[in-house]
């Protein structure tokens, strides 16, 4: 009987003692989920304040480049200098180009522009002439004339409708200024271009 009891009491130990390595071992098993928890956590919290800030920037991004302007001129070489030189400075506004008032008219009904550049040649009307049409259908919008035409009577014609005058020379030689002024233009701020 003593050696019955003294079999079951081993038993009991080495029981015991597989029960204690059982618990052991899961509580290493705990220790090591929690620490992969932690990591997860403080992974997807990083990733998550990346995605945020990203997606800030993203929204900045949008904001800056949601201002458009339009550019109307006769010359297809002037619309693609402009935006070849302009571009090149990565303004905050995306430029639409337009030959002629009539196509420039229609993109203006199906959009909204931000400022508007106008030649003062046009082949379809004089850029005065449809300048002050659109300071009529739309009296907040910016307007400014790009031009190779220098003289007292288109700055005049300009202010007469509340528009800047840009003498071509004088600007498409710098298109870090002329980026400046088109966003001057947006924000309704003058720009002086040393006509």
């Amino acid at each position: 009987m003593f050696s019955s009891a003294n079999s079951l009491l081993t038993l009991r130990t080495v029981e015991r003692d597989d029960a204690l390595k059982k618990i052991t071992k899961l509580e290493v098993a705990i220790e090591t989920l929690e620490a992969h928890q932690k990591f997860l956590n403080a992974e997807i919290k990083q990733r998550t304040e990346i995605w945020f800030l990203d997606q800030q920037e993203q929204e900045k991004l949008e904001t800056k480049m949601s201002k458009k302007v339009l550019l109307v001129d006769d010359s297809e070489d002037t619309l693609q200098l402009v935006l070849m030189g302009v571009e090149a400075y990565s303004p905050p506004f995306e430029i639409k180009t337009a030959l002629t008032a009539s196509k420039a008219s229609e993109m203006l009904s199906l959009e909204e522009f931000d400022a508007l550049i106008l030649d003062i040649a046009l082949p379809d009307v004089t850029g005065t002439a449809f300048g002050g049409l659109i300071r009529e259908k739309y009296p907040d919008i910016p307007i400014a004339f790009l031009t190779n035409y220098n003289g007292p009577q288109a700055e005049a014609q300009a202010e007469k409708i509340g528009a800047e005058f840009w003498f071509k020379p004088n600007i498409l030689n710098n298109f870090d200024k002329l980026s400046n002024c088109i966003e001057n233009l947006i924000n309704g701020e003058s720009c002086k271009t040393g006509e």
